[in-house]
C-alpha cells in the first residue's frame, strides 16, 4: 500500500470517529433536554438552559452558579441548545434586534409602520436620489406596493424620516465591490435603530457593484420563512471570546457565514463589533434563536431579508 492510501484511509477513520463522538455528545444533550422539559411545564428561561449545560443537573438555579459568557459561545452549546426548541414556531423568536423578544405593536405604530410582506402597507420611502438609488428603488419597488420616492439632501435626514415615523422605508447604501463594507452607513443604521428588509445590487458606471438596503423601523415579522434568506447581525464578544468559535457555532446550527466585518464600538478603548451576514436557507432558525439568547453574547439583528 502507498503511503498516499494509508494516509487518506486514517483521514477518513478519523472523519467517521468524529461523526461518531459527535452522535454520541448529541444524544447525551438530547437526554438532559428530554429530562428538564418533563420539569418544566413551559419552554424554559434561556438562563437555565446555560445553567443546564453547565452542570448537567436540571433543577440547578442560575443564580448558583457564575455563567461565562465565553464558555457558552462554542458550537456544543449551539447544538444543546437545539433541544430547547419545541415551543418555538419554525423561524424562531421574533426579535427586536437587540436580544429581546419583540412586543405587539400598538395600534400608532401599526399605523406609522408597514411590512414588506403588507399589501395595504403605504410605500413613502426616504433616500437621496441619484441614477443609482433610482434603480434601486425601482428594484425594491417591484416587492412593495405602492411604493413612491422622497427625496433628501443628507442621509441622516433619510434615517430621521423613519426613525420619527414620518417615512415607512428608507434606502441607504451598504457595500460596493470596489470598496467592501460601507461602515459609516452601518453606523447610521446602529444609530437610529433601522433594519434591513430588502437587499439589492446596482451596477455601476466603472463596472463595479454597489448594494443598497431597505430599512424600516422593525424586524419585518410578516416575512414567511423561505423568504427570510439572510441575516445581519452583530455581536460583542466577552472577555475571553473568540470569533471564530462563533463562526462554528452559527454554523453549527446551519447558518452559512457569507461575510464578516468589525466597527469599532464608540464607549470602548480597542473594543469591536463583530457583524456577520449569515445565509439562513438550511439554518435551524429556532435554534439559533435559543443560542443567541441564552449564550448571553450582546447582539444586535440589524436585519432579516431577501436578496431581490
Amino acid at each position: 500500500m502507498k503511503p498516499h492510501d494509508t494516509f487518506r484511509e486514517n483521514l477518513e477513520y478519523v472523519r467517521r470517529m468524529t461523526d461518531t463522538l459527535q452522535q454520541v455528545r448529541d444524544a447525551q444533550f438530547a437526554q438532559i433536554a428530554g429530562y428538564a422539559m418533563k420539569k418544566w411545564r413551559t419552554f424554559p428561561d434561556t438562563d437555565r438552559i446555560a445553567a443546564l449545560y453547565l452542570t448537567g443537573e436540571a433543577e440547578t438555579e442560575p443564580g448558583e452558579l457564575p455563567l461565562a459568557a465565553a464558555s457558552l459561545c462554542t458550537p456544543d452549546f449551539a447544538r444543546f441548545c437545539c433541544h430547547f426548541k419545541k415551543h418555538l414556531p419554525p423561524e424562531g423568536l421574533l426579535f427586536d434586534g437587540k436580544g429581546n423578544q419583540a412586543e405587539e405593536d400598538t395600534e400608532e405604530e401599526r399605523e406609522n409602520s408597514s411590512d414588506a410582506e403588507t399589501p395595504q402597507a403605504s410605500g413613502r420611502t426616504a433616500y437621496m436620489q441619484n441614477s443609482y438609488t433610482d434603480r434601486a428603488w425601482r428594484q425594491f419597488s417591484g416587492r412593495i406596493p405602492d411604493m413612491t420616492a422622497e427625496y433628501f439632501s443628507s442621509y441622516p435626514a433619510v434615517c430621521e424620516e423613519v426613525y420619527n415615523g414620518r417615512c415607512p422605508y428608507c434606502i441607504l447604501p451598504l457595500y460596493t465591490s470596489a470598496d467592501g463594507q460601507l461602515v459609516s452607513f452601518r453606523k447610521l443604521i446602529d444609530k437610529y435603530d433601522l433594519k434591513i428588509c430588502l437587499v439589492t445590487e446596482v451596477e455601476m458606471a466603472d463596472e463595479s457593484v454597489m448594494r443598497f438596503a431597505l430599512l424600516r423601523r422593525k424586524l419585518s415579522s410578516g416575512n414567511v420563512l423561505s423568504m427570510r434568506e439572510y441575516m445581519d447581525i452583530s455581536f460583542v464578544l466577552p472577555e475571553n471570546g473568540s470569533v471564530s468559535t462563533l463562526i462554528a457555532a452559527c454554523e453549527a446550527l446551519g447558518a452559512v457565514v457569507t461575510s464578516v466585518y468589525t466597527i469599532p464600538l464608540e464607549y470602548g478603548d480597542r473594543a469591536q463589533e463583530f457583524c456577520l451576514e449569515l445565509y439562513l436557507q438550511q439554518a435551524d432558525l429556532a435554534g439559533l434563536s435559543v443560542f443567541l439568547e441564552a449564550s448571553q453574547l450582546r447582539y444586535t439583528i440589524a436585519g432579516i431579508y431577501p436578496f431581490v
